[in-house]
């Protein structure tokens, strides 16, 4: 009798851990303290609406007060496709290529996680009347404020 009851209360912590392990319900949250549903983390990017493909450039001051010395900028790029999205950062202090995972489209704009998960940063580029705006939360904590980029639109795939 005593074995019974000791295996069910055995039986039923195990299949609570097992459960509590595989929840797919809690959030991610961002370098800048925001949350990002795991549901939306998911979004298959061949789902993509037309709308965003094509290759976007912009350009910051990545070093303070050295705005007159072209090594004082930095340039981003955003590369999204259907087959996949990449965002890639030059300037005098790095050069990076990361992979980018959708997390939400909308009509006036789309937000994406950064695939390397040491950072959890998400991008956002939002149109803005005629303007295309992009944030970062890894360009904000570069630069440790917030920073609104203008991007153009090179070429469209």
């Amino acid at each position: 009798m005593k074995c019974t009851m000791k295996f069910r209360i055995f039986l039923y912590l195990g299949l609570i851990l097992f459960l509590s392990c595989n929840s797919k319900t809690t959030n991610k949250t961002t370098s800048d303290g925001t949350s990002i549903p795991a549901k939306q983390v998911q979004t298959d990017i061949y789902s993509l609406s037309d709308q965003w493909l094509g290759n976007y450039e912009g350009s910051f001051l990545r070093l303070e007060g050295e705005s007159a010395d072209p090594r004082g900028w930095a340039t981003v790029e955003l590369h999204i496709s259907k087959k996949k999205s990449t965002f890639y950062i030059f300037s005098y202090v790095e050069e990076k290529n990361y992979g980018l995972k959708i997390v939400e489209e909308k009509d006036s704009s789309i937000t994406f996680r950064i695939s390397d998960t040491t950072l959890n940063s998400k991008i956002s580029l939002y149109k803005n009347n005629k303007n295309l705006e992009m944030e970062s939360d890894f360009i904000n904590g570069l630069l440790n404020n917030k920073q609104l980029i203008i991007m153009t639109l090179k070429d469209e795939k």
